[in-house]
């Protein structure tokens, strides 16, 4: 029988496209070999055996064709290929096992197959090669492979590649721990939507190369779980992507690649013009000098963000969030690379993601506190805006623009009739920002509980010390601490204390421990809530936002006592009017509250004169005698004498 190679389409473009060689192990363009299918018709009907004396026997009737049970343990080549004539329907009707080699090709360039049905009865615990299971089926619109047990797995490259006509596929299940080869995997889908690689381990991977490439309506991909210590390639990962609208790299590691002579991040990003929401992690690194045979290979061909020129920091340690960023600074794509650029002393140091850059901006005040049955006014909660044009609106301003882009106020989710606390949406141009308003029985109070004495004065198993306000000082009356009676209140620990599950502590229950550090090093939480311990001592439920660390991201309890925790924010003014800067690397002053239009960079050691301290939803910043405006973290600076 005349023989013909059959090259798979994606290694076929890629080269001609890119020069890039996207073959396996081998190397090369030419991914298998296979007979020529006769051309000569077919019977409808026909029978036949696959594989060796215990592989399966199959029967052709029309569009079916039958596979029963059976034992593959080898490639069966181009047995398939050469007997389904014309049949769209496949039908696996008994348990049929696959092991070693056997998986590898064997559903591959069936191109009249839409359906192929039975996939539970496919046992895979055995196999150890899925290269172009289901490569070049280009009729087939669906598959469900979850019950695919891929543990033993070591390749899976191109596995669905140039499956043109599949819109939606589910590998959610997949065990890829020992997996170490994935181009091509999803190359060349063009019309799937969505693929979920959340439960993805790709600690073993070794080569990512056009994994993603051209699948031209892929709107997301999950790849947040990937972690890349061992990848020498993303070359052409998420290429040609371009209904791509958000990606998450958070957990990608480029370092060790760029140390490789043939390690490459060229095209990586190439062609995905719909990005509009890019995660990147600390250890995203590119290098603009590396090159390989003239080509660019450590640098992704990051383009501008959808509807924008500049790429903008949500900055959600700042309150920014991805519809109303709070980035200090614009960057154009060059400038964002250069940012993440391994020789770079600024490098990023914690995650971060990056949204595109309006003029447009809008700043609002939170929390708003009301009393059952007070009016909500939708100005109480709007503290300044800007135009696209980057021009200050006033808030009738905003209003009086209309629809669309103009202020709108979603109050549907309030009722001012009931306690609790309740969002309300502001929307401006691009831009959305929440405002929390708590409703409160009595004028002025939290809607949480109020903690009482303990009449024994002690707490069994506490080791953090008990504070109950008996004659609290807050004036609002509700016995919360002055420090942080409000919900998403910054605090820090001053002392050694530990974070426990309950609010009643016990040394079994102890989530983390805060050994009691420098100024600059204090561990921070965010307020989340408040409670009593079984014995009434007040506790802080809070949330762990020390990035960098083990414990960051941790939820628990910890002392109110103000002798070992305290807000972060200065509340006062200092007595000589003057900061000093602790911050190790110093701290920008800023044009605005809300840190943003970057003015001055000022240096460890620096003293500066302040005129008043302004609060900004719940922080503060210090306004300079020039008028602009520095942070009012204790971290980074303090009250001079």
């Amino acid at each position: 029988m005349k023989q013909r190679k059959i090259v798979i389409k994606v290694a076929v473009a890629m080269a001609a496209a890119m020069g890039l060689l996207l073959g396996t192990a081998a190397s090369t363009n030419v991914l298998t070999e296979a007979a020529e299918t006769n051309t000569a018709v077919q019977d409808e009907t026909a029978s036949g055996h696959l594989g060796g004396p215990d592989g399966p026997d199959w029967t052709r009737d029309g569009n079916n064709f039958n596979l029963t049970g059976g034992v593959l343990t080898e490639r069966i080549d181009n047995q398939l290929t050469s007997n389904i004539g014309t049949a769209t329907v496949i039908n696996i009707t008994g348990k049929l096992y696959l092991e070693g080699e056997a998986s590898r090709e064997l559903f591959s360039s069936l191109n009249n197959v839409t359906t192929i049905n039975g996939m539970e009865n496919v046992d895979t615990a055995k196999a150890t090669n899925m290269e172009l299971m289901f490569a070049e089926d280009q009729a087939l619109t669906s598959i469900d492979v979850s019950s695919f047990d891929t543990r033993e797995v070591t390749d899976m490259a191109a596995m669905f590649a140039n499956d043109s006509s599949m819109k939606s596929i589910n590998v959610a299940n997949f065990n890829t721990d020992n997996v170490t080869i994935m181009p091509n995997m999803f190359a060349d889908m063009h019309e799937v939507e969505s693929i979920n690689g959340t439960n993805f381990n790709t600690q073993k991977v070794t080569e990512m190369t056009a994994m993603f490439w051209n699948d031209p309506n892929l709107k997301t991909v999950d790849v947040s779980s990937f972690q890349t210590p061992n990848v020498t390639s993303f070359r052409a990962m998420f290429a040609d992507d371009s209904s791509l609208t958000s990606l998450d790299l958070s957990g990608f590691d480029t370092q060790k690649l760029l140390g490789y002579s043939n390690g490459t991040l060229g095209l990586m990003l190439r062609g995905t013009s719909s990005l509009a929401k890019l995660t990147l992690g600390p250890n995203i690194q590119f290098d603009k000098n590396k090159t390989i045979n003239g080509a660019s290979a450590g640098l992704p061909s990051l383009g501008a963000p959808a509807g924008s020129e500049r790429w903008q920091a949500v900055a959600a340690d700042k309150g920014g969030t991805a519809d109303n960023p709070k980035g200090a600074t614009a960057f154009l794509p060059d400038e964002l690379t250069s940012l993440y650029d391994q020789s770079n002393a600024n490098h990023p140091t914690k995650v971060e993601t990056w949204v595109p850059y309006f003029k447009d901006t809008l700043d609002v005040k939170s929390p708003i506190n009301l009393t059952v049955g007070q009016s909500f006014d939708p100005k109480a909660g709007f503290v300044s805006a800007a135009d696209g044009n980057g021009q200050p609106v006033t808030y009738d301003q905003a209003v009086a623009e209309g629809k669309p882009g103009g202020l709108a106020v979603d109050t549907s989710g309030l009722d001012t009739s009931k306690p609790g606390t309740y969002n309300v949406t502001y929307s401006y141009h691009m831009r959305k920002a929440i405002v929390k308003v708590i409703v409160s029985a009595v004028p002025g109070v939290t809607p949480n509980p109020t903690p009482t004495p303990n009449p024994n004065g002690n707490n069994s198993g506490n080791s953090n010390p008990v504070w109950n306000p008996t004659n609290p000082k807050n004036p609002n009356g509700t016995g919360l601490p002055n420090f942080a009676n409000v919900k998403n209140d910054a605090v820090y620990a001053t002392k050694k204390i530990y974070l426990y599950q309950n609010p009643t502590f016990k040394k079994s229950q102890r989530i983390a421990v805060y050994p009691k550090a420098k100024r600059i090093n204090r561990p921070m939480f965010v307020v989340v809530d408040f409670a009593k311990s079984n014995g009434g001592a007040l506790r802080i439920k809070v949330r762990d936002v020390n990035h960098g660390k083990k414990t960051a991201g941790k939820v628990g309890y910890i002392t109110a006592n103000p002798k070992y925790v305290t807000n972060v924010y200065y509340q006062t003014m200092p007595k000589s009017n003057q900061v000093k800067v602790i911050a190790t690397k110093g701290v920008y002053v800023y044009q605005n509250a809300n840190l943003s239009g970057k003015a001055k960079h000022y240096k460890k050691g620096a003293r500066l004169t302040v005129k008043k301290l302004v609060k900004h939803n719940l922080t503060t910043r210090y306004q300079l005698s020039n008028g602009h405006f520095i942070t009012g973290n204790k971290k980074l600076v303090i009250h001079s004498r």
